[in-house]
């Protein structure tokens, strides 16, 4: 990659990060005023309203979700069009109370996602065309949550629900891309389909057989997830959250297409491309089986075993 090369990325990646941040300050303003607004009114015990637990619990647990994910380009294309593709995730996910009615949940994931890209019906694509590539990450999505809770049943035996609705940022570190080409150029040749392997921030085509060269790719990518779940506790100490979650990606895949070699050698496949210069927006369903810490009993059997000591010293002078 060259030095303009460079500077393009680091643009883009700046900017992705900008509007990240400006969407997560307008929510926070946002639910900072639907609290203070819900939070004058009174609870009845089948309504909602925020939560009102100042104790700073903080869970963690393991997490394992799907994902649907659609690619989408960033310049009007008529050679080619986008397929929804599934995806899923695994990792460990952390949740703690930081206000009365707000709480932080991060999760650190493993994901895995597609991306379907076909030829379009216009005489000038080709309806052979079908680019299907596997694109694994490491994604940290943090979000910074408004709770309320429903509580229903009788005096004797009530269930408690906490409903929640967040927003945040997501940041991805793109691992690998792998997939197979299809397409008539490909036919020509003789070559039913070509399994690849994406090589980043590489453009020689003599070396890389059996590669995509993607010199201008993007590995680092921000952007915002808009997040609603349930919570509920089905024993003392555990919790069980499930959560909804739409990613809206603001950095580009690439600021250049990605290429695979042709049939002869110092030859690029120019009739192929990946086209780069998009973003993977997605839909996210997840589930996580979480654990208190019991930080907040430790610091009160902390607090409650010094001052016993106290009493028995002075007690003995």
């Amino acid at each position: 990659m060259n030095s303009i090369g460079l500077l393009v990325a680091l643009f883009d990646v700046y900017i992705g990060m900008s509007r990240a941040f400006v969407v997560f300050v307008c929510f926070l303003i946002a639910t900072q005023a639907i609290a203070q607004a819900t939070g004058q009114t009174k609870s009845s015990p089948s309504s909602f309203t925020p939560s009102t637990q100042t104790s700073s619990q903080f869970y963690f647990g393991p997490v394992l979700g799907g994902s649907a994910s659609k690619v989408y380009f960033f310049d009007s294309q008529f050679r080619y069009k986008t397929l929804i593709s599934p995806g899923y995730d695994i990792g460990a996910m952390a949740s703690m109370r930081v206000n009365k009615a707000f709480r932080l949940n991060a999760q650190l994931l493993y994901s895995v996602k597609h991306k379907t890209i076909v030829g379009t019906d216009d005489n000038r694509s080709d309806p052979l065309f079908r680019l299907s590539s596997t694109m694994q990450y490491i994604e940290l999505p943090i979000t910074y949550a408004l709770e309320f809770k429903s509580v229903k049943g009788t005096m004797l035996v009530k269930e408690v629900y906490d409903w929640y609705i967040g927003a945040g940022p997501i940041i991805s570190y793109w691992l690998s891309n792998k997939g197979t080409l299809r397409s008539s150029n490909l036919l020509e040749d003789r070559i039913y389909s070509y399994d690849f392997v994406g090589e980043f921030g590489n453009d020689d085509q003599n070396k890389l057989n059996s590669k995509e060269t993607m010199p201008d790719a993007n590995r680092f990518q921000f952007g915002v997830n808009f997040s609603a779940g349930l919570a509920f506790e089905p024993a003392p100490g555990r919790k069980i959250m499930t959560s909804l979650s739409l990613n809206i990606m603001q950095t580009f895949l690439g600021n250049s297409d990605g290429k695979w070699p042709g049939s002869n050698p110092n030859q690029t496949n120019a009739d192929d491309l990946d086209i780069l210069k998009s973003k993977n927006h997605s839909v996210r369903f997840s589930v996580a089986y979480l654990f208190d810490s019991k930080i907040e009993l430790r610091k009160k059997g902390r607090t409650n075993s010094t001052i016993p000591q106290k009493a028995v010293r002075r007690k003995r002078r």
